[in-house]
């Protein structure tokens, strides 16, 4: 009869440095994670403050043109019902003013051009009609 290995049965000594190796690598998960949650939230709350404060600021001069007259808004070419489109057009153009203009595309440079080969072609002067 064939004699069979039993699996060996770890130490003190090693099962303590496997739990203390498992506990690490899982601090360090729990930390990774923790900090993508972090900027994750910190991006939404950073595009919401975002929003809001474009809101507020789109909702002041919808406020501002609403206060003037129809005789007002007719002198600077502008219907009441046209004042939330304008609003919004008026702050986009300002965001747009406002953002960097994109960085220029590296120079890339011009591939060399070989020169062309020398070639010999044969001269033949005494050439007929065409010699002169």
């Amino acid at each position: 009869m064939p004699r069979t290995t039993q699996p060996r049965i770890p130490r003190n000594g090693d099962v303590s440095a496997l739990l203390a190796g498992g506990r690490a690598a899982r601090a360090a998960a729990i930390a990774a994670a923790g900090r993508r949650t972090l900027d994750a939230a910190q991006q939404i709350a950073a595009a919401a403050l975002s929003r809001y404060r474009r809101n507020r600021r789109r909702r002041a001069v919808i406020n501002a043109l609403g206060a003037l007259s129809d005789t007002t808004l007719r002198d600077i070419g502008l219907h009441r019902s046209q004042i939330g489109s304008v609003a919004t057009d008026l702050l986009e153009a300002e965001a747009k003013a406002a953002a960097p203009a994109p960085a220029p595309a590296p120079a890339t440079p011009r591939p060399r051009r070989r020169p062309a080969p020398a070639v010999s072609v044969p001269c033949n002067d005494n050439a007929g009609p065409l010699a002169a």
